[in-house]
């Protein structure tokens, strides 16, 4: 059955491009050969053209997104490397504390900065005249180091909770306000450590040291010695001496003497007792007696018969003599 088909205006369908049974189209592309078989077998008919620009949509399209996907990997790579770097440098809201001023080589710091190595040309740190400066450090000491040309560190001041160590210093310097100098290793002297809670040192030289009111003056050491040229003077509301070993008081040309208001005691547990001549049983009371020129304290028994017995009707034999 054959079927006429009449010239029509519509956009689909088209007499240059109707296909008759058993008609080889050789002219045209294989594009258009599908064309007419899909017309024929009852398809929707396409132009041509329109394929051919569908192919380099699609091309387009895969290209488009996979630009996306590579701008997207890029933005998370530079993302991570940007939080990388925040962390390696240690910045953070903390460096909105930091003032850089070129003109005159310097750079403040605000309130708490946190800092691992601080490195300074000239070697200065200073404070505002107001507020003092406070550096610390969090389980971990504090160096003060300064290096030489090639680089090595010759010398170091290092700081912890328990001890301060000085390497390769030929003088070092505390000054206070007004640049005042409180002390220097040239002349180690201290002008005024009114403030200081805790001094160590092997010698000191000084006309008095004192502590505030209601607080205790501890002196403490492994061996210590408390010297006057014109004598000392120790006074105080409670003074309480204590030795692992021996406590010896010596003068050269005065006296010792121990006054108090209420009492003067002295522990009599490790002073040595003598053996009377007449073996007496021992009593409850005892005599002080000084060996001299040792000035080694020795006790002896009274008993309510003699009382007044002397220091020297003691047994000066070598197995009982107190003095040696």
């Amino acid at each position: 059955m054959k079927t006429d088909f009449d010239q029509t205006d519509s956009d689909v369908f088209s007499n240059d491009y109707i296909c008759e049974k058993n008609e080889i189209i050789k002219d045209k592309s294989s594009a258009v050969q599908s064309y007419c078989n899909n017309f024929k077998s009852g398809y929707m008919p396409v132009n041509p053209d329109y394929i051919t620009k569908m192919q380099f949509t699609g091309r387009k399209t895969f290209a488009f997104w996979t630009l996306v996907i590579i701008l997207i990997v890029l933005a998370i790579g530079n993302l991570c490397l940007t939080f990388i770097i925040l962390s390696v440098l240690r910045l953070g809201g903390r460096m909105e504390s930091i003032e850089f001023i070129q003109n005159q080589d310097t750079t403040k710091f605000f309130g708490v900065t946190d800092l691992g190595h601080l490195y300074k040309r000239n070697g200065k740190i200073e404070g505002y005249k107001d507020l003092p400066m406070e550096v610390s450090s969090q389980d971990s000491a504090i160096i003060f180091s300064l290096s030489s040309k090639i680089g090595r560190v010759s010398t170091r001041f290092k700081m912890n909770s328990n001890v301060s160590i000085f390497e390769g210093i030929n003088k070092f310097e505390v000054r206070g306000e007004d640049n005042k100098l409180i002390y220097s290793s040239v002349d180690p002297t201290f002008k005024s450590i009114k403030s200081a809670n805790n001094l160590k040192t092997k010698l000191t030289l000084t006309n008095r040291i004192s502590s505030p009111l209601k607080e205790d003056l501890n002196v403490h050491g492994k061996l210590v010695n408390l010297k006057g040229a014109e004598g000392t003077t120790v006074n105080g509301k409670l003074i309480f001496w204590s030795a692992d070993q021996d406590i010896h008081l010596k003068t050269v040309n005065g006296s010792i003497i121990m006054m108090s208001k209420k009492d003067v005691l002295i522990n009599m547990k490790n002073v040595p007792i003598d053996v009377t001549k007449q073996n007496n049983h021992m009593r409850t009371q005892y005599k002080i007696c000084v060996c001299m020129p040792q000035g080694k304290l020795f006790r002896i028994p009274v008993s309510g018969t003699n009382s007044i017995l002397a220091c020297n009707h003691v047994n000066l034999s070598p197995q009982h003599n107190p003095c040696f």
